[in-house]
């Protein structure tokens, strides 16, 4: 070998050398990226596990606690719960209606005290009316008979004939059976006015009378 490729291999041996040592630096740090990555996969996987396992028993439980509360409110939305339900509602409409009773029935008492009391002071208004009546029928004093006078009763006088003196006045038989009749008729007439007067002092008297026989009334109230 020359002189000259001495230094030309010896360039290139250590060119040689130099890319081993740098591929086997790269090769170190893939195997090390390598060993990291499947490490970290591995986590991953551990994790993914748990956090699978996780889910996987949150998922059971919440599926046992659905069932559970739906079971509850399938018990509470039952048929015996809704005709107790049914029943407990229809006992408080009955005591509120019962409530609306009572209530009706003290306003109805109240109205009717108020009557009965209106009606206890109109008795005694009644009765106090009652009793000043007698008291003043009572102290009334007797009224004498009222002598009414006789009504003097005016003759009917015939009027005067005309008078003439070339004729004789004549007497007729007519003229003095009217006269006649007149004078019977006079004593008719004072005797129905008597009559009157004492149809007038005897209703006067009955009047009377039963001004004193009158009595106070009794009002009776049943209660």
């Amino acid at each position: 070998m020359s002189e000259d490729l001495k230094p030309f291999m010896r360039e290139v041996i250590e060119f040689i050398s130099l890319l081993r040592a740098s591929e086997k630096e790269r090769y170190e740090m893939q195997k090390k990226f390598i060993t990291d990555t499947v490490k970290t996969l591995k986590d991953m996987s551990e994790t993914i596990k748990n956090s699978s396992d996780y889910i996987r028993n949150s998922l059971e439980k919440m599926k046992e606690m659905l069932s559970t509360e739906i079971a509850q409110l399938k018990k509470e939305s039952s048929l015996e719960s809704l005709v107790n339900a049914n029943k407990t509602l229809e006992e408080s409409i009955e005591m509120i209606q019962r409530g609306v009773q009572i209530m009706e029935y003290r306003q109805a008492l109240t109205g009717a005290d108020n009557i009965l009391d209106n009606i206890k002071s109109d008795i005694t208004k009644i009765s106090q009316l009652t009793k000043n009546i007698s008291v003043v029928t009572n102290n009334v004093p007797k009224q004498e008979p009222i002598n009414i006078p006789p009504v003097p009763v005016e003759e009917e006088k015939p009027a005067p004939e005309p008078v003439v003196e070339e004729e004789l006045h004549v007497v007729k038989p007519s003229s003095i059976q009217e006269e006649v009749k007149h004078r019977d008729e006079e004593p008719a007439v004072k005797m129905t006015l008597e009559e009157k007067q004492a149809e007038a002092m005897r209703k006067i008297k009955e009047k009377e009378e039963e001004s004193k026989k009158k009595k106070p009334q009794k009002f009776r109230v049943d209660f």
